[in-house]
């Protein structure tokens, strides 16, 4: 395993279990969170459904 896939690894693995990217981004050695993002996006499961059911929850109080 090289260092690289170990390094995305480690970041796929703080992003899904919720690590706030500001914080993953520190830990990468990225000034930008924004890097971080940009790389690592697709890792970031059910954001758009988490919103939804919040904004449901809020809204409708379910």
């Amino acid at each position: 395993m090289t260092p690289l896939r170990v390094t995305f690894g480690n970041a796929t693995m703080l992003l899904r279990d919720g690590v706030p990217v500001h914080v993953v981004a520190k830990r990468l050695g990225h000034k930008d969170p924004s890097v971080t993002l940009n790389v690592y996006a697709d890792a970031i499961p059910d954001d758009d459904g988490r919103a939804v059911d919040t904004f449901t929850r809020a809204v409708w109080g379910a």
